[in-house]
């Protein structure tokens, strides 16, 4: 356990949700930037695919335009969350100015993806298993979208805040502090796991649960395309939103935890 004073959780997750304002404007310029990208996917390129395929439906219960929008727009929206994500944590433990859309070193958005992969898939996984498991005794509700989003939404959050511990890897490795992994974060924050599960929770079950509704009225509004993708992105936009405070409150808990390693600057200072 580190010699430090206790961690500051109410402190931190105060100075994260104000990380998020205090730069809102850049995250605005993101925003603009990201969405327009995935606008490619989401407008373009389907519609590049459907006239290569001369007219042909394709699959019967997800058209090539859809697929392609779908895949497209995830992969867009988990990138953008990356990128602001690096951002946020650069700035917060280095003091490094946000004029990068995209980060430069190659090996700081490598293992950023990689570890943010897995706690991805991680959640997935478990979720998977826990709907197979209660699908007997759900009845229609597991075949709602609606539900399922539900569904994962929590299980998602309740998984990753019980590995809260673990995450100090992704301020370390947006810093290039390659020492401290997912196991080194965990025995570095051994004694704080309610410290850092119910700051986890706090930074982003607000944003989680707006998703989820925005989520619901978009099931609901599938005779009405415009409506949905508006609504969609918007719902993306605040997902990007709650990754930053979960970035900056694992940034400031980085700080605590490894007071020195690598930046001089003192922790106390940002929440106290």
């Amino acid at each position: 356990m580190t010699d430090s004073p206790a961690f500051n959780t109410f402190g931190a997750v105060r100075a994260a949700y104000w990380a998020l304002f205090a730069r809102f404007h850049r995250l605005l310029y993101f925003v603009v930037i990201w969405l327009a990208a995935g606008a490619v996917f989401v407008l373009g390129v389907p519609e590049l695919l459907e006239r290569s395929i001369d007219g042909r439906s394709g699959f019967e219960r997800m058209p090539p335009r859809a697929l392609v929008s779908a895949l497209g727009e995830g992969a867009v929206m988990i990138a953008a969350s990356i990128s602001t994500s690096i951002a946020w944590h650069r700035w917060i433990i280095l003091g490094e100015p946000m004029d990068r859309i995209w980060p430069e070193r190659t090996d700081i958005i490598a293992a950023y993806a990689w570890r943010s992969l897995v706690f991805i898939l991680v959640p997935i996984l478990v979720t998977v298993v826990v709907l197979v498991a209660m699908a007997p005794y759900n009845g229609g509700l597991i075949d709602d979208g609606r539900w399922i989003e539900g569904y994962s939404s929590a299980a998602t959050l309740v998984i990753l805040a019980a590995i809260a511990r673990c995450q100090l890897a992704f301020a370390a490795s947006a810093v290039a502090d390659w020492e401290l992994t997912f196991r080194a974060s965990w025995r570095l924050t051994a004694g704080y796991w309610w410290p850092l599960f119910w700051g986890y929770v706090a930074a982003v079950l607000p944003f989680t649960a707006i998703v989820v509704v925005l989520r619901t009225i978009s099931f609901d509004l599938d005779a009405d395309p415009v409506a949905q993708s508006t609504i969609d992105n918007l719902a993306s936009v605040i997902g990007v939103m709650g990754g930053i405070v979960c970035a900056a409150f694992l940034s400031y808990a980085y700080l605590h935890f490894t007071t020195g390693r690598p930046s001089a600057r003192a922790p106390a200072g940002y929440f106290s």
